[in-house]
């Protein structure tokens, strides 16, 4: 499994304009090959933490398989749509490519130590 978060940065006043993008395309995402999760969030606004609270910023986290999964997603039809109508509306983006540092086989089983 691999892990993917992509922080983007909206031209200011954009988010509802991109959020209502992927809405059309996250079901269609989410029945692609080897998808696990792909989901779009905000900053939390809860008090009982201190995190940034970024007014254009969203984040996506997703989950694939493999990285052949997230690459044959990066390359689809779905996704080449999606970026050409909300080009006009991000100001930049970067992104984490990730996996387990501990896998499920590592740890199933074991007891705190």
């Amino acid at each position: 499994m691999i892990c993917m978060i992509v922080r983007v940065e909206l031209a200011a006043g954009m988010k509802g304009e991109y959020m209502k993008e992927y809405r059309k395309i996250a079901s269609a995402v989410k029945q692609q090959e080897g998808c696990i999760e792909y989901n779009l969030f905000v900053d939390s606004e809860d008090p009982r933490f201190d995190n940034e609270k970024r007014a254009d910023t969203l984040v996506f986290v997703e989950k694939w398989e493999s990285i052949e999964a997230l690459q044959g997603h990066s390359g689809s039809d779905v996704m080449q749509r999606f970026r050409e109508r909300v080009k006009g509306l991000r100001a930049g983006s970067a992104y984490e490519l990730l996996k387990p540092a501990v896998s499920d086989a590592d740890i199933l089983g074991k007891e705190d130590e």
